[in-house]
């Protein structure tokens, strides 16, 4: 890992086993910038302007237990009784992590599908995660500045805070504006509408979230939470055909982020190329495959 003056962007999924069409898009929008790099302008301003890092499967235990049990979320983690298992975005060790007034944002119960795990931080692939992090952010003097973690369902664009619905800080406006833009984007693509705003408000109080952790913690003022297609008519079983429709909405919406992250901070990311905000098509590149 090198010193870099180039800022860069984290993309995770399959941290919730059970959430394919997020890995699906991951593993497919790598494809698609990959080989529209010198084809697709937009692309190649990207890759030239931003380190890229995917990590599209957090949780490979569970994904696999989820060809089993295809409903599985949580990682296959072993504890004394019979439950197995812990939320991976309910352990990062956020200073909220087990707040006992907010028992909706997770359990304690290890048989419970929001077990948080028996201590912040503890679970194998969290700890993998914050590692890569806070390697890169110390080698790179916190060169990463945005982060994205994809799950489904509910088509959802959501920022920081997940464990305070009356969170309040500096960057509120401006992550607010932001999702604003990659929403609309997002929109005119296929037509489908995401809803944006904080964790809390938008979807249900969650502590011990990706998100909140590397907001907090990792100093990447740039963290998203995006919830994929759909809204509920499939919900976790989308169909394979939607996977292509899903990834040039996320295609979309991320590259426009990623122009509202330049224009308003030029000086953090100087070999970025401007990044028209709207509409980003993926044409040029190469077919998605389902």
């Amino acid at each position: 890992m090198r010193k870099t003056n180039r800022p860069a962007l984290l993309i995770t999924s399959g941290m919730h086993s059970r959430e394919w069409i997020a890995t699906a898009m991951a593993v497919n929008l790598l494809d698609v910038w990959t080989a529209g790099y010198g084809s697709n302008q937009l692309v190649t301003d990207l890759l030239n302007g931003f380190e890229i890092i995917f990590v599209p499967m957090v949780n490979p235990d569970g994904y696999n237990e989820s060809f089993k049990s295809r409903l599985w979320r949580k990682n296959m983690q072993l504890f004394a009784g019979d439950c197995v298992g812990v939320d991976l975005n309910r352990n990062f060790p956020t200073d909220e992590w087990s707040d006992p007034q907010d028992f909706w944002a997770s359990s304690p119960d290890p048989c419970d599908e929001t077990f948080r795990g028996p201590a912040p931080g503890s679970a194998p692939e969290t700890q993998a995660l914050m590692a890569l992090v806070r390697e890169y952010q110390s080698k790179t003097g916190g060169m990463m500045k945005i982060f994205i973690d994809t799950h489904s369902y509910s088509q959802l664009w959501m920022f920081p805070t997940g464990y305070d619905c009356y969170s309040e800080y500096p960057e509120l406006q401006e992550l607010f504006d932001v999702s604003a833009l990659a929403t609309e984007t997002i929109l005119g693509v296929h037509g489908k509408e995401y809803y944006y705003g904080d964790i809390c408000n938008t979807i249900y109080p969650a502590s011990g979230s990706a998100t909140d952790w590397m907001f907090a913690k990792a100093n990447i003022r740039y963290s998203f939470a995006l919830e994929l297609r759909d809204t509920g008519d499939h919900g976790f079983l989308l169909p394979p055909e939607e996977i292509v429709h899903t990834v040039e909405e996320m295609h979309a919406g991320i590259l426009a982020a990623v122009a509202g992250f330049i224009s308003r901070h030029p000086s953090a990311a100087p070999a970025a190329a401007p990044v028209p905000a709207s509409p980003v098509p993926i044409a040029d590149t190469a077919p998605v495959a389902a």
